[in-house]
């Protein structure tokens, strides 16, 4: 039973880690959001949210320092981009 349990959780991870932004946005599992940057609507997200607001915000950051840009003013205007881009 114990190693049925194991291998649930085990399968249950690695399908959760192989989860995409897109698939994750099409189960409505993430939300973007105005400060350019996503966050979790379902458990399931968290680690990919971590993961790709951790990319994101180091983008920003190369951004602004290239413009001078406030790194507020460069998500902002990823999230017009990334809306613009999705339909939205």
């Amino acid at each position: 039973m114990k190693k049925i349990i194991a291998l649930t959780l085990l399968f249950v991870s690695l399908s959760v880690s192989a989860l995409t932004l897109q698939e994750a946005r099409d189960k409505g599992w993430v939300e973007e959001l105005p400060t350019g940057y996503i966050k979790a609507t379902n458990a399931a997200a968290e680690a990919l949210v971590a993961e790709v607001n951790g990319k994101r915000k180091q983008a920003y950051e190369k951004i602004s320092k290239e413009t001078n840009a406030p790194l507020e003013a460069v998500g902002k205007k990823a999230h017009e981009k990334i809306k613009a881009k999705m339909g939205n």
